[in-house]
């Protein structure tokens, strides 16, 4: 589909400018993951609270679900805090509450994956303020 070509340029070209401007250079796998996040913002969870995913995460007994729960926590916080900036500076919660929980969501997947993908998890939570810039100058 062109279409999908054209998206993924978009994302990409914004991506890069923004993580140019933050002065990050993230691994390659973080980079697609993230670029991944935002061509697919439906794998987000916009239906729960990110207490209420961190609730999942605490309880389950399943290693594959609260994996999965720790680290849709770090998107929704990362995509919401990032793209939807106003809005979450406008919540009670704030701007840091998304920090602490996108950052500990991020950590904790970390923790549990394997593969390429815990050195990817445990640089977004590193650097999870710098992120939500990166992906901030996307939506602008």
């Amino acid at each position: 589909m062109r279409g999908d070509g054209v998206l993924n340029a978009f994302f990409y070209s914004r991506l890069k400018y923004g993580l140019h401007l933050e002065g990050l250079q993230p691994s390659d796998y973080t980079f697609v993951y993230l670029l991944g996040l935002l061509r697919d913002p439906l794998r987000v969870d916009m239906e729960q609270t990110l207490f209420d995913m961190y609730k999942k995460a605490m309880t389950s007994v399943d290693h594959g679900t609260r994996f999965e729960s720790f680290r849709c926590l770090g998107d929704a916080s990362l995509f919401m805090a990032g793209i939807f900036q106003d809005y979450v500076d406008r919540t009670l919660v704030g701007k840091e509450y998304y920090v602490a929980m996108g950052r500990l969501g991020y950590m904790n997947a970390a923790g549990m994956a394997k593969g390429g993908m815990s050195p990817a998890l445990k640089e977004l939570s590193n650097d999870f303020i710098r992120f939500i810039d990166a992906f901030s100058h996307v939506r602008s």
